[in-house]
């Protein structure tokens, strides 16, 4: 099976658009191989959307999948594991320390790391360190602080939680 033709069957399962694969070339990994390292971007539509989509396809030697809501990226994941959640903090069904959360419950996924995103994560900072998560602020925003971040998250042996 190739990305492709999950990407026909993800959009049959969420609402049109929920995905959108940049790269949709690479085959599809059988169950628990992990074959390409991916990273499933949660952030709903918003003109910063395409800036942070275009910087991980191009900066990044990931593949990106990205879902507009929490309820399309729990649908995802029973398909797909990334190695790392990158959630938006402000969802428009649920905020990204939910998500993470009911992502975390699940046996498969509860080593893979995440990163929080917001313009403002004074409101979730507790939340944020009690559950040891990775978070950046990007408001300002600072290009090579946000690459590095992913880069060390991912290189980690065991995605270790926390920053």
């Amino acid at each position: 099976m190739t990305l492709q033709h999950l990407r026909c069957i993800m959009l049959c399962v969420g609402e049109e658009r929920s995905y959108t694969m940049l790269q949709d070339t690479a085959p599809f990994p059988r169950k628990g191989v992990s074959v390409i390292t991916s990273i499933l971007f949660v952030k709903d539509e918003h003109a910063t959307t395409q800036l942070f989509l275009r910087l991980l396809s191009q900066e990044t030697p990931y593949h990106i999948f990205w879902a507009t809501n929490g309820l399309a990226a729990l649908h995802f994941t029973q398909h797909v594991k990334p190695q790392l959640f990158l959630l938006d903090y402000h969802l428009p069904d649920m905020n990204g320390i939910q998500l993470y959360d009911r992502l975390h419950v699940r046996k498969e996924l509860e080593a893979v790391p995440a990163l929080i995103i917001d313009a403002c994560l004074e409101s979730a900072g507790d939340d944020i360190k009690q559950r040891g998560l990775f978070a950046v602020v990007v408001n300002p925003f600072d290009r090579d602080e946000f690459l590095s971040t992913i880069e060390s998250i991912l290189a980690s042996p065991s995605g270790e939680q926390g920053l």
